[in-house]
């Protein structure tokens, strides 16, 4: 089965003090949101000195320590997203002046030149800075092995954006696949401001021919502080558990806001037990711990498979400091309810601090 990863980085030319951090310095910035809270829990962050001593000794350290004696190269991509938001069917504005960021969860289902199948998605962005950042993973019936990807936002409500049916407005995004599969495709994300609610995720190819058009299920929430910055990630998992064997593909995109709470989530596909099996999750915590390792937990809704149930996160680098700045492969552990269904498989993860 093939990988959908291919690597998309540029040497950075100019001098603008970016370009003089080693690679472990580029990876500790992109997670110093989380490794300096050491732990988000709950929306609060853990920063008070007696908070800190429940915390294991090694999760107060810094996940690097590694040298620091690699040649220096600077992210290539410096992009951004506007992010904007509609009311109902007309389209109208809505909560611009009140509100700084927004995150968004969902399982689509649909088709395209592609092929067709269900992708789980989840994105972040904040207004004030124009930048976001997401992923995606699921297959589709005509792809070779899975599908998976990271992308970057940078338009406010695209042109193309479909109108969904949203009581309290929805929140639309473009912007380009930067890792993975449909590599440099254009994207675009549309969800409903609720739970249990309309979502859509569109890929449009280099060619103009839309590769992939699906809708479905899932959340979409604006905060009123903006996004310090995030982590994103798309992995494939296999396992099995209470629930039977399975196959899961999740999506996951998690924030802290500049008043250290954590914002975001994920979503998955897949089967279980040969059984379709799909839902989204709400973040809870994030923890930065040794070894280029980052793991979150969070509750899964109370619509769609394994409703109101806990699930966990743990990403490990594949190469630990990275050797490249940019998107990272990792190794993946995604489990729900602790021994329903704990799975295992590769990953890319991208720690995201442009805002």
């Amino acid at each position: 089965m093939s990988s959908p990863w291919q690597t998309n980085t540029t040497e950075c030319r100019g001098d603008n003090g970016l370009c003089q951090r080693t690679l472990e310095e580029e990876w500790a910035a992109g997670v110093d949101i989380f490794a300096m809270t050491r732990k988000v829990t709950n929306g609060l962050a853990l920063t008070n000195r007696n908070l800190l001593k429940l915390a294991s000794r090694t999760n107060r350290r810094f996940i690097l320590s590694a040298p620091k004696k690699f040649n220096v190269l600077c992210l290539s991509i410096i992009i951004g997203l506007v992010a904007g938001t509609v009311l109902g069917p007309l389209g109208t504005a809505y909560g611009l002046n009140a509100q700084n960021s927004s995150n968004a969860q969902e399982n689509v289902s649909g088709s395209g030149s592609a092929g067709s199948g269900s992708l789980a998605v989840a994105m972040f962005f904040t207004f004030s800075a124009s930048s976001g950042a997401g992923a995606f993973s699921g297959t589709l019936h005509a792809s070779i092995g899975y599908d998976a990807g990271l992308f970057r936002l940078t338009v406010n409500n695209p042109a193309n954006t479909p109108v969904l049916l949203c009581p309290r407005g929805q929140v639309s995004a473009g912007g380009t696949i930067i890792s993975g599969s449909f590599l440099g495709a254009d994207v675009l994300v549309a969800g409903c401001i609720g739970s249990g609610v309309p979502g859509a995720f569109i890929v449009t190819s280099k060619d103009g021919n839309e590769a992939f058009s699906g809708k479905g299920l899932g959340a979409a929430a604006l905060s009123s502080s903006s996004l310090r910055g995030g982590i994103v990630a798309a992995s494939k998992t296999s396992g099995s558990g209470t629930a039977g064997p399975g196959t899961i593909y999740t999506a996951e995109a998690d924030a802290v806001t500049r008043d250290g709470r954590l914002v975001g989530g994920g979503a998955f596909v897949g089967t279980i037990s040969d059984q379709p099996s799909g839902n989204i999750w709400s973040g809870f915590s994030a923890t930065v711990q040794p070894g280029c390792t980052f793991t979150t937990s969070g509750m899964t809704a109370s619509f769609g498979s394994f409703p109101n149930q806990p699930v966990t996160s743990s990403y490990k680098l594949s190469t630990c400091p990275p050797t490249s700045p940019g998107p990272q492969d990792a190794s993946a552990q995604w489990a729900v309810h602790s021994e329903d269904y704990v799975g295992v498989g590769p990953s890319r993860i991208d720690p995201y601090k442009n805002f």
